[in-house]
């Protein structure tokens, strides 16, 4: 995910800071990053306190469900 890794540099953390923040593992939160495997929406929660953002600022755009109205 290019918006973690951008959140995570911006905030002057490296994966293993961020992980312990988290409370995830260093090598899942590197496995997200890398997209290796989808985040579950609690670790998803996680990583979003430990920054200070919202969950929905870790979901790429093309990523988010759209909605039509009828």
């Amino acid at each position: 995910m290019q918006t973690l890794k951008n959140l995570r540099s911006e905030r002057g953390l490296n994966v293993s800071e961020l992980a312990e923040r988290a409370g995830i593992a260093k090598a899942t939160l590197w496995q997200i990053e890398n997209r290796q495997v989808s985040p579950t929406l609690r670790t998803l929660e996680k990583l979003a306190g430990a920054l200070g953002v919202p969950v929905h600022d870790l979901i790429e755009e093309g990523a988010r469900p759209t909605v039509s109205a009828r």
